[in-house]
């Protein structure tokens, strides 16, 4: 693969994170039990890869118990 598509691959990826983070966002703000969200690891540094994932902490206050189906672990 030669620079321009190794660049042109990489801005995909990077819109792809950048899409996914901006929706998550936008659900987080409609959640009031939300306090703060901590974007950690990779992505924190503007650095991404096709395998990279999204490492975000939320603090949340202590009133709110979360259904087990409503944590994910895992997405892919």
């Amino acid at each position: 693969m030669d620079v321009r598509a190794q660049r042109n691959s990489s801005g995909v990826i990077q819109r792809r994170f950048a899409d996914a983070v901006d929706a998550l966002v936008e659900d987080v703000k409609a959640d009031r039990s939300v306090l703060a969200a901590i974007l950690c690891g990779s992505l924190s540094h503007d650095v991404v890869w096709a395998k990279s994932d999204v490492d975000l902490v939320l603090v949340t206050i202590d009133d709110k118990k979360i259904d087990a189906a409503d944590l994910s672990l895992y997405a892919p």
